[in-house]
């Protein structure tokens, strides 16, 4: 076997070694775009999985302030008592789907971004009634946090870096 040539700088390497997809050849294209869409499909799987670690630790947070010794003793419980059991029993669920849509994105499912949207969706949608109905401070943060994962999630290079690709075909021999 012959060692070939690598690229525009004209390295020779082994052929049993693969070629280096920084080396600048004309696949090197190919590979560059690649690592790009393996990178947008990495941040967006830490985005959501940090979503949902904040939603969880908004939930504690509000859940902590509750005195719930004092609530077990009253007939009505208190506003900050029923807002936490609003927010955990809406913020949890949200943050269960974005754990799954990280887990179908890293998996390569299709369903991964429309799950990831879905997710938004909730989350907005909670944001929204919480805001006109028990107006918790705590979730501003939230709703900036799921307005910017919408845009993020619907730009075009992260929608193309989501997309499950179609297979390649297998070149034919000159039969």
């Amino acid at each position: 076997m012959k060692p070939q040539a690598d690229g525009v700088d004209g390295r020779v390497r082994p052929p049993w070694q693969p070629p280096d997809p920084l080396a600048g050849a004309q696949g090197d294209a190919l590979a560059r775009s690649d690592m790009r869409k393996r990178r947008r499909r990495i941040a967006t799987i830490l985005l959501l999985l940090l979503e949902a670690a904040g939603l969880i630790a908004t939930v504690v947070v509000v859940g902590q302030g509750v005195d719930w010794k004092l609530e077990e003793t009253r007939e009505v419980p208190s506003a900050l008592a029923t807002d936490w059991v609003f927010l955990a029993g809406t913020g949890v669920p949200v943050a269960i789907l974005a754990v799954l849509a990280a887990l179908a994105l890293a998996l390569r499912f299709s369903s991964g971004w429309t799950l990831a949207m879905l997710a938004q969706g909730l989350l907005l949608f909670n944001c929204l009634v919480t805001y006109f109905g028990q107006r918790l401070d705590v979730i501003y943060p939230l709703m900036v946090v799921g307005i910017l994962l919408v845009l993020y999630l619907n730009s075009y290079a992260v929608r193309t870096a989501l997309q499950p690709q179609p297979p390649q075909p297998e070149p034919r021999d000159g039969a």
